[in-house]
């Protein structure tokens, strides 16, 4: 079974309600942004980058390893880049330094204060954007309600930034340090994972369905050791094979985070035998546990219907 496959697959228990709470929880960290997306979806434009080098073609990178990011906003600049350069340069910044907007701007400085008069015009044509994103990922409520909630976020997040400052330095927090980085990211995580309701969703009533029965239909019982693994649809190879996965993933983006270049880039400067080793190592892995043969049918790419 594929990582992809895997997620097809626990989404239809999660969402068909055979799963308590507690899996529903574990299937969004693991299925809806793990799986599909590290996998699916950054690893078709990796694909789609790499044919077009083999033809002399450079493309820009889409992904940059959204799940390090310490705020929602930095997330979004990092995640879908293209599509989020477009948005930005052809609708977010004529918004914003739009005559309307500039002359709401001043209205604000002299009505509610320095702060907000500056971020509100900028923090609401970010909020615009955001609902067109949600709208351009499908005419449905759940993808305007996902658009919302990002946009709200940042939005509220700009808002109260000097509130955010004084209750920092109120407790003495260094933002640098290693603790309140791995604080942010995780935070950061959250945020994108609720807003991931909606995209998994049959539709904007189910999303807040689920949200409810994550919160009232959690017991202490269902977080007993193996009691999700009992409950999830999955053999013990099937496990392995997503942590393998998983493992690979994490340990390439976290090479890649730290160095800011590509393994490529890291592997070009090693011995011949290292990347050979390396290279065959990869296409073992797909022999050894990608699905392929007589009666399979290859699950298509995530964002296709887009």
């Amino acid at each position: 079974m594929t990582m992809q496959t895997f997620a097809i697959t626990l989404a239809a228990v999660v969402l068909g309600s055979k799963l308590s709470a507690i899996a529903t929880l574990v299937y969004l960290m693991l299925g809806a942004v793990g799986v599909p997306v590290l996998a699916n979806f950054s690893g078709g434009i990796d694909i789609s980058r790499g044919v077009a080098q083999m033809f002399g073609i450079t493309m820009g990178e889409n992904f940059r390893r959204p799940y390090f990011s310490r705020t929602l906003t930095e997330y979004w600049h990092r995640w879908h880049i293209s599509l989020g350069d477009w948005l930005r340069n052809y609708l977010f910044y004529p918004l914003s330094i739009s005559k309307a907007f500039l002359n709401w701007g001043r209205h604000a400085r002299q009505h509610l204060g320095s702060h907000i008069g500056k971020v509100l015009p900028t923090a609401v044509a970010s909020l615009i954007t955001f609902l067109i994103i949600g709208i351009w990922h499908g005419a449905s409520w759940k993808y305007v309600a996902c658009g919302f909630w990002n946009g709200m976020v940042i939005l509220v997040s700009t808002l109260l930034q000097p509130v955010s400052d004084k209750v920092v330095a109120a407790l003495h927090i260094e933002r640098k340090s290693a603790w309140y980085q791995v604080f942010s990211m995780l935070r950061t995580f959250v945020v994108v994972l609720i807003g991931y309701y909606f995209d998994i969703a049959d539709g904007f009533r189910a999303a807040m369905g689920m949200m409810l029965k994550s919160v009232t239909d959690l017991h202490l019982s269902q977080l007993r050791p193996g009691a999700v693994l009992e409950a999830l649809p999955l053999t013990r190879y099937d496990w392995c094979v997503l942590l393998f996965g998983t493992v690979v993933i994490f340990t390439a983006s976290v090479i890649q985070e730290r160095s800011q270049r590509t393994i490529r880039e890291i592997l070009d400067e090693k011995c011949l035998a290292l990347r050979w080793a390396v290279l065959l190592a990869g296409i073992f892995a797909v022999v050894l546990m990608g699905v392929y043969g007589p009666g399979v049918q290859a699950s298509e790419f995530v964002y296709m219907q887009f």
